[in-house]
């Protein structure tokens, strides 16, 4: 494997981790809007990633 094949292989690999952890967040953002939760404070958006 060349270099430029193995940085292009990370840059895939880190894109879609990074794309794999911000559908997280947002399917946790969503799932506490739906049940009424407030995002107003930064511990109860803590928890909920916990």
């Amino acid at each position: 494997m060349g270099l430029a094949e193995r940085a292009s292989f990370d840059f895939t690999s880190t894109t879609l981790k990074s794309f794999a952890l911000f559908r997280r967040v947002f399917r946790s953002l969503l799932h506490s809007y739906h049940l009424g939760g407030t995002l107003s404070s930064p511990f109860q958006f803590q928890n909920n990633l916990n």
